[in-house]
């Protein structure tokens, strides 16, 4: 039996929306942490886990969180429904195919009283 080694999906995912940055608003910043403060869009990207595949293909559900400065809650949910965009529309040497998830999920985080907003993407993955 062939067994399959599959990269991780959220580098990839961070490399192709960082490719994209210059359709945020500016100063965005896309990476995989949680901001602690800010002055501009934070895009954070997460791995959520492969509930789902096949040998040759590996299923990764992934996040991507828009986070926004304080009272700005409809540029969050802006900014996520743009990375929503380009995550249905990726496909990369790693991830050859994404379908929806869960659509807009907005919120605030009680500790720092940011706003925030959610989507899914499940990211069919390649093996290397």
């Amino acid at each position: 039996m062939t067994v399959y080694v599959f990269n991780n999906p959220r580098s990839e995912t961070v490399d192709y929306l960082e490719s994209r940055v210059g359709d945020y608003p500016p100063g965005t910043v896309i990476d995989t942490s949680v901001p602690t403060s800010l002055t501009a869009p934070h895009v954070q990207v997460a791995w959520d886990g492969s509930p789902g595949g096949v040998q040759q293909v590996e299923t990764a559900a992934i996040r991507v969180t828009a986070w926004t400065p304080k009272g700005k809650e409809t540029q969050a949910a802006a900014v996520a429904s743009l990375a929503h965009k380009h995550l249905l529309e990726m496909a990369t040497a790693t991830i050859w195919r994404t379908t929806p998830g869960a659509g807009r999920l907005p919120g605030v985080d009680p500790d720092s009283g940011l706003p925030y907003c959610t989507v899914t993407v499940n990211a069919d993955v390649r093996p290397v």
